[in-house]
């Protein structure tokens, strides 16, 4: 159409003949007995003509609002294919008539046509270009249907051409394996197989195994115990049948990863959400579904996201859609090992050929194969993990290079160097007791803090400890705290104590349900509250209350009483001899010490006008270490206030008056004692950790 010469055609605003009716009526509608509800209709009126002046036949619409205010709406420009509105501000757009005035109330609004030659027009218009409507219905509801019919026809071209560029990249997609189905059933899906007995009081009992399906006589069992089907020979969990068919049943569910090669460095992740429901019949449902197909490429090194598409069956265009957006971090699920040699091994320059990828991941499944792929690139040792049995440690390193993984955690560990020894920094004794703890990379981080404590280590205490600590979710600061006053041996009793008691009865899978997380929630700041109440800890009763909820809440509200909080910490003054040994140190100009008391770190924060006396209960508890800049000639005057980190001796900040920051005099004078002062101190704390 050419819209500019269209555009300029004259429009008759002020026709005589518009049919005069109310432009707005007003319909008392009945929805029960003497009740009533009001509707409002709208009447438009339109009329139609040809035009012809631009060598096409353009069927063009006016729209009116009626006498006897009648109103030019709209002009509507139409051929076969096209169509566009001007409206009365002189404003244009492509909407369909559905859009326009009157829109998607069309059951209220009534379209009436200028006479009879309008409504002739129109079907005359439609009829030669071969458009079929067969409805009893007025011209202008005739041409939205009409527009339907092109926009339909345009979809469907659009999903077509769609569909083939989907078609032509799922063209190397080839159908799964049979080692594939076998490999669900007996490895993803292994521990989905139950014998549902039958519970009689005596030494033999029946049940049926969900495997195959077998009525059979196995000796008594307890719930969750793994035995062999006598018929299928299956291993399977053992679950009572009563209490199986008093529920509505359950469901087990997997994701999986099924890499498939592709020519030109490239292949196909495939993610596949599999479910085994049980129902009442004891037998499972087996459902597989294929939800996303990635094509990933090597690209100088890393992995690539080419194209994404996910399974849609109610989509026009096909099974498969383009992704809305790419998703850049796989997930973690179990990986189909036995195609990821062939796939990471033969791409250009490859080098670790000694690097068993499929072993890899058979024996870290379930895993994260862009974790996988970087971690054998990255961690040199990470082969020597797998054949030390330290397999809960290279999972840990597969997670800290997948795409949602913090890479910044594997910067204490020496990558380069293949040697186990040499890589994690450990000695030869202690290999075997790693071995038999098998530890993941936060439990490694204990057991460092454990060895740096220079208590001697014992195997199966450890074991024990991280196996609580993983229920608890502590973390090595919670080790460190009970190791300040105890022994890991004492708290394994004192938690298992509490345990037979049922203090963890009924503890659900959320945080706040979570027995096992408020405890050590709970414990942890009862034990700050007794260091700050300057408690005897060496007395194992007050170490390892008989109530913890009450020692607890007695602790806190003496600690949240205001009476307390004026007062003064006795552990500050305490800590000043050997803060002063390790920190003290003087210049011409400047000077730096610890605080004497308590009350002169809430001088320094009156004087200077910063925060430092809020810091109070965390110097007390050794959290923070807070130390004093002063000038070697008023020594009593806060000028600068330093912050510590404790166990790394990194400065975390150092504030004057209302927050300043330091001069440039302060900063040598800083950079000299960190120095003399610092350095030592890290270098001994290295040679300790060694040395333990």
């Amino acid at each position: 159409m050419q819209r500019k010469k269209l555009l300029s055609l004259p429009i008759n605003k002020e026709r005589a003949d518009i049919p005069l009716m109310q432009a707005i009526v007003q319909v008392k509608k009945e929805y029960g007995e003497n009740k009533f509800y009001t509707e409002t209709h709208y009447n438009y009126c339109y009329d139609a003509f040809v035009d012809k002046s631009t060598g096409e036949k353009v069927l063009i619409i006016d729209m009116f609002q009626p006498a006897p205010q009648s109103k030019f709406l709209y002009r509507l420009f139409m051929t076969s294919k096209k169509w566009f509105t001007v409206y009365d501000d002189g404003k244009t757009s492509e909407k369909s008539l559905n859009w326009s005035v009157g829109g998607y109330y069309s059951h209220y609004n009534k379209f009436h046509a200028f006479n009879d030659r309008t409504d002739k027009i129109i079907n005359d218009y439609i009829k030669n270009n071969e458009a079929y409507i067969n409805a009893e219905c007025s011209g202008i509801e005739k041409i939205k249907k009409w527009q339907d019919q092109i926009r339909e026809k345009r979809l469907q071209n659009k999903y077509n051409r769609i569909k083939e560029s989907i078609c032509k990249d799922m063209l190397e997609i080839r159908p799964l394996p049979k080692t594939f189905d076998k490999w669900i059933e007996n490895v993803v899906m292994a521990d989905s197989r139950y014998l549902f007995y039958d519970y009689n009081g005596k030494n033999k009992t029946t049940g049926k195994c969900s495997v195959c399906g077998t009525e059979v006589e196995i000796p008594r069992v307890r719930k969750g115990e793994k035995i062999s089907c006598p018929h299928c020979k299956a291993k399977c969990t053992a679950l009572p049948r009563k209490a199986f068919k008093n529920t509505y049943g359950f469901c087990d569910e997997r994701n999986v990863i099924y890499l498939q090669p592709f020519k030109n460095n490239r292949f196909c992740a495939r993610s596949f959400y599999i479910k085994w429901s049980y129902s009442v019949n004891e037998t499972p449902n087996k459902y597989i579904l294929e939800e996303a197909r990635k094509i990933v490429e090597f690209n100088y090194g890393s992995l690539n996201i080419h194209s994404e598409y996910e399974y849609d069956e109610e989509y026009r265009g096909g099974e498969w859609r383009r992704a809305t957006y790419y998703n850049s971090a796989s997930t973690t699920a179990y990986i189909f090992p036995d195609t990821l040699n062939k796939i990471f091994k033969n791409r250009e320059n490859f080098k670790k050929h000694h690097i068993n990828f499929n072993k890899i991941a058979r024996i870290c499944n379930p895993t994260d194969y862009v974790g996988l792929y970087n971690a054998v690139e990255k961690v040199n040792f990470l082969d020597n993990l797998i054949n030390n049995g330290l397999t809960n440690l290279a999972k840990s390193f597969i997670t800290m290079f997948s795409p949602r993984g913090n890479s910044n955690q594997a910067e204490k560990y020496n990558l380069s160097f293949g040697s186990l020894r040499k890589g994690l920094s450990v000695s030869k004794d202690e290999l075997p007791v790693l071995q038999y703890i098998n530890p993941d990379e936060k439990e490694f981080s204990m057991f460092n803090a454990y060895k740096s404590s220079g208590r001697k280590i014992n195997p199966a205490e450890l074991k024990e400890y991280f196996s609580i600590s993983k229920k608890l979710g502590a973390d090595e600061k919670f080790m460190m705290k009970i190791l300040k006053h105890s022994s890991l041996y004492q708290f394994i009793k004192y938690f298992n104590k509490l345990k037979d008691e049922g203090f963890f009865k009924g503890s659900g899978d959320g945080y706040w349900n979570n027995k096992y997380h408020i405890f050590a929630s709970d414990y942890n700041d009862y034990l700050g509250f007794a260091e700050l109440l300057d408690y005897n800890l060496k007395d194992l009763d007050i170490l390892y209350p008989k109530n913890l909820e009450k020692a607890h809440d007695t602790a806190n509200k003496i600690i949240s009483n205001a009476e307390f909080k004026k007062g003064e910490l006795p552990q500050i003054a305490r800590q000043f001899k050997e803060y002063q040994k390790l920190f003290q140190y003087k210049t011409d100009d400047f000077i730096i010490r610890p605080p004497k008391r308590h009350n002169e770190i809430k001088q320094e924060g009156n004087q200077l006008q910063h925060c430092v006396a809020t810091y109070a209960q965390r110097i007390a508890l050794g959290e923070t270490i807070i130390l004093f800049i002063r000038k070697t000639t008023e020594p009593e005057k806060p000028y600068f206030t330093l912050n510590l980190n404790p166990n790394s001796f990194e400065i975390i900040q150092c504030r004057g008056l209302h927050n300043c920051d330091y001069p440039l005099e302060v900063k040598s004078f800083i950079d000299e004692w960190v120095n003399k002062k610092i350095k030592p101190l890290k270098e001994n704390k290295k040679c300790m950790i060694t040395a333990a």
